[in-house]
């Protein structure tokens, strides 16, 4: 039999503390990758996800919608709140959803808001694949002497595990990796985090992960700045680019669940799950095999 629809919904949830005012919850891989970035933005200072329903009219009709994430930024002006909405680029700029979202970016901004739209084409591999690792360190309390001797013995970018063999301190790559989830250090986003990544103090020469950064990176972000201003996409050969992407729908995490996780703890269910998961294959496999060992041959071959 095969079920190609889940009859539920299936999410989970994510708590930053500080950031998060309540579990932040996700319901497809792409929600998740882009909550795991948002704590390490120096500018966020708050994650609400599926925070309030917004009345807005299409096609004459009143309708509701509930934005993915509502974000509180903090800049050298007053803090501002956005609405962010998290989707797979080629379902984004279809028709029928394009003419629905520029008519809920449309009621945001003659409300004063704005809507913001992220795609799996902003969210880069490296990027999250560095926000997994650091996220579990963002509560991590780090002794102030060891930041101290880092801070003084980073004039400009050195290698990770240079750097603690210098400072003899081999056994602290998790304090280094926590002030970097604190934006104390900066590292190359674009380049995987581990002992050979470059560290550096913040903008010498490397930059903090931002918000900003995000929205703005990749080839279609003007396209979405566009739509976020409640506009068609001017660029025609750049929509029919967008539609043309073969990404891979952002469904819905296969260890995802109903409740909020710490980062270590969701880190200890996915390895158990994954555990899980092979040993399922391991058995499945070996029952084909027996299934295969057991069938009589027939006569006269293929």
């Amino acid at each position: 039999m095969v079920i190609d629809q889940c009859p539920h919904r299936i999410t989970g949830a994510l708590a930053f503390p500080g950031v998060t005012i309540y579990p932040a919850q996700f319901e497809t891989a792409g929600e998740e990758r882009f909550l795991g970035l948002l704590p390490l933005c120096s500018e966020v200072s708050e994650v609400a996800a599926q925070p309030e329903k917004i009345v807005y009219k299409l096609d004459g009709a009143e309708r509701h919608y509930t934005p993915d994430v509502r974000l509180r930024l903090t800049t050298t002006a007053a803090p501002y709140i956005i609405y962010v909405e998290e989707k797979n680029l080629a379902y984004l700029v279809r028709p029928d959803n394009l003419k629905k979202y520029l008519a809920i970016a449309q009621t945001l901004l003659s409300q004063g808001h704005q809507l913001h739209f992220i795609t799996n084409d902003q969210l880069k591999v490296v990027w999250c694949d560095n926000a997994h690792l650091l996220f579990r360190y963002l509560g991590r309390q780090v002794p102030l002497e060891f930041e101290m001797r880092v801070t003084e013995a980073l004039p400009q970018a050195r290698e990770i595990g240079v750097l603690l063999t210098e400072l003899g301190a081999n056994e602290m790559l998790a304090d280094l990796y926590a002030l970097i989830s604190q934006n104390k250090l900066c590292i190359d986003w674009d380049q995987p985090l581990n002992r050979r990544a470059l560290v550096s103090l913040p903008d010498q020469p490397f930059a903090r992960m931002s918000y900003e950064r995000i929205r703005t990176s990749g080839r279609f972000a003007d396209l979405l700045a566009e739509m976020a201003m409640g506009r068609r996409p001017s660029d025609q050969r750049l929509r029919a680019a967008a539609c043309a992407r073969r990404w891979p729908l952002s469904g819905p995490s296969p260890l995802g669940f109903v409740g909020a996780l710490t980062p270590a703890q969701l880190g200890h269910f996915k390895r158990a799950m994954s555990a899980a998961f092979a040993n399922a294959a391991g058995c499945a496999a070996a029952e084909d095999c027996d299934a295969n060992r057991d069938k009589p041959e027939t006569e006269g071959g293929n």
